[in-house]
């Protein structure tokens, strides 16, 4: 009776190492497909990649739903070259911490070495605008992700944060197809000074 006893006993820990083993496993291959999730969508921010790009990897929740304006500056979380909403400028990103929150929901951090900020003239129209120089070396941010149909997004995301260099390199392709000292020309020569002076 005491073998048998035992034998049950061995067999319930097995089985208890192995459900453990496997929960632990799934959790591992779950918080990898996080920092995917979270790591693309850092690049497409940074590369200042087609906006059809950024919306296939962000989710709103009904309450920023209900905040955001088209073409105002509350609809700031998707960074387009064309219509410059507010965006702020870094030279990299570092994922530091994803946490696997429950079978739907996680958070990362990411820092940013941060260099300057957009800002508008006006405080209303996002086509007349300057950089302001802002430098931080650890812009320390928090995303939050949501699992649905199969994928995880960015819920709410932050105003974008975009490459100092991919920058600079969009400016000098403008200013060669602008006609000189026409608006458009004059706005681009600015921007690129002003970015060419960040450290």
């Amino acid at each position: 009776m005491m073998l048998r006893h035992y034998f049950v006993a061995i067999a319930f820990f097995l089985l208890f190492t192995s459900s453990a083993s496997s929960a632990l496993a799934d959790n591992g291959s779950e918080a990898q497909a996080v920092h995917q999730a979270v790591e693309t969508y850092c690049k497409i921010e940074f590369d200042g990649a087609w906006v059809e790009d950024r919306w296939a990897v962000i989710k709103f929740s009904q309450k920023r739903k209900a905040e955001r304006i088209y073409r105002e500056v509350t609809d700031s979380a998707v960074f387009e070259l064309g219509n410059h909403y507010p965006f702020i400028v870094v030279t990299s990103y570092d994922i530091r911490e994803v946490s696997l929150l429950n079978p739907t929901h996680a958070t990362a951090k990411v820092a940013y070495n941060r260099v300057a900020h957009s800002v508008s003239n006006t405080g209303k129209d996002w086509r007349d605008w300057h950089l302001v120089a802002d430098r931080l070396d650890d812009d320390l941010v928090t995303l939050n992700l949501i699992f649905e149909k199969s994928k995880w997004f960015v819920l709410d995301p932050p105003p974008p944060r975009i490459s100092k260099d991919m920058l600079i390199g969009y400016y000098e392709e403008l200013l060669k197809e602008a006609a000189v000292n026409t608006p458009r020309w004059n706005r681009a020569n600015r921007t690129l000074t002003s970015l060419k002076s960040l450290q």
